[in-house]
């Protein structure tokens, strides 16, 4: 079987990953306990509406890395800042727009002309 690799316009990012960059305790942290329901319901409302596609816990310090699906960038910003953590200040996102892996395409069609 051959595989044809083509060019195209490229379209507008339609996965974007979002890495929290800011996490505030309000003072005092009871403030936050009645939160915690509504943002895992939101979270999870999200999920299951295939916005949020993969979410993870930081590893290097305290937040999150969500994978999510969006028509645009400000879309995207739109989705991480309904959560209530984002609404309240205690978390903020950078919004970064992601695609496929664009070297795979240079090198196979480079490797096609050789």
């Amino acid at each position: 079987m051959k595989y044809v690799a083509y060019s195209t316009m490229k379209p507008v990012a339609k996965f974007f990953m979002t890495m929290s960059t800011k996490f505030s305790k309000p003072q005092p942290p009871t403030h936050i306990d009645p939160l915690l329901v509504e943002e895992i319901e939101t979270g999870w409302k999200l999920m299951k509406d295939d916005r949020i596609r993969e979410l993870y816990w930081r590893k290097d310090e305290m937040g999150s890395v969500v994978v999510l699906e969006a028509s645009s960038q400000s879309e995207a910003e739109s989705i991480v800042n309904s959560l209530p953590f984002a609404k309240k200040g205690y978390i903020s996102f950078k919004v970064i727009p992601v695609g496929y892996f664009e070297p795979y395409e240079a090198i196979y069609l480079r490797l096609q002309k050789s």
